[in-house]
């Protein structure tokens, strides 16, 4: 149903992952956002971005790349100075 109800919202960003927005104040008037709650469409972006992040779910985009711990990066550049 499209009726300009605003149902969700949500702020998104490096730290911020998705965060839902449950309420809005402006102006003196507070107004909730749908039910207040998290909606359908922010959880699955939040579980498929975090799923991608924690390896459970495939990378299609190919955003994902393999940092090397900090043992291992050290012996690579050991080994390059000799």
């Amino acid at each position: 149903m499209r009726d300009g109800t605003l149902r969700e919202a949500f702020g998104t960003g490096t730290a911020a992952v998705v965060s839902p927005i449950g309420s809005l104040h402006w102006r003196g008037v507070r107004r909730t956002v749908g039910d207040g709650e998290p909606g359908e469409l922010s959880k699955r972006l939040y579980e498929t971005l975090t799923g991608i992040q924690r390896g459970e779910l495939p990378d299609p985009h190919g955003w994902m790349a393999l940092v090397p711990d900090a043992a291992n990066s050290a012996a690579v550049a050991d080994e390059g100075r000799r």
